[in-house]
């Protein structure tokens, strides 16, 4: 969520809808845990996660937490200052109880492989949201780019013009070529734009070639 409440409770009716749409509950969850925990994000978030799972813990007996990675990535290297996603099993294993299983979800793909597996579900078409900034999504922020060149990378831009101004994204491909051959250079193995570029790459070597060749 946002630090915006304004933007979180739109988010909030976001979510609604497409528990509507599926037919399911919505349980909604908001919580002052990040203003006296200062870690950031990335090294934490499966520890918050964790909280909320216990504290409404009668409510399931197996619960599935969304994986950031694929078992292929796990590493408990430098496990203070690194993503937890990355030991994610680990961690959701010692978590779980007698009471309370709680098992990784996904963890057999990586993320281009969950969003080919739910990009041709028109409600996800209608309704996908990953901008952590704006009730909608944004096209600039990280979230939202890396997305995008997903779904270019998987041809599949046009179906998602419902939750993406796909128009927007045309019109700067070249630019978000860019950004993206830069963040390779950074880095090569890059966990969320590695499998994009390399699909983008062989589609558009000649682009590609040229933004390496310039200084």
């Amino acid at each position: 969520m946002t630090a915006d409440p304004l933007v979180n409770e739109k988010i909030f009716e976001h979510a609604e809808a497409v528990a509507k749409e599926f037919n399911l509950p919505l349980l909604k969850v908001e919580s002052n845990v990040k203003t006296f925990v200062k870690q950031k994000h990335v090294a934490s978030h499966t520890y918050k996660d964790v909280l909320i799972m216990y504290a409404l813990q009668k409510l399931w007996r197996i619960y599935y937490y969304s994986s950031a990675f694929p078992f292929s990535d796990f590493s408990l290297d430098e496990n203070l200052y690194t993503a937890t996603g990355h030991f994610d099993p680990f961690l959701l294993d010692c978590f779980s109880t007698s009471n309370l299983r709680i098992i990784p979800a996904g963890s057999e793909g990586d993320r281009d492989d969950k969003i080919n597996f739910i990009a041709d579900n028109p409600i996800v078409q209608k309704y996908l949201h990953v901008c952590i900034k704006k009730p909608f999504n944004c096209g600039k922020c990280f979230k939202c780019l890396r997305m995008l060149l997903a779904l270019d990378a998987a041809d599949k831009l046009e179906e998602f013009r419902e939750s993406f101004d796909i128009d927007d994204y045309l019109k700067k491909k070249k630019r978000v070529y860019g950004y993206l051959n830069n963040r390779i250079k950074e880095d090569p193995n890059h966990p969320f734009l590695a499998k994009s570029y390399k699909i983008l790459y062989e589609r558009h070597k000649k682009l590609f070639d040229k933004l390496n060749a310039k200084k």
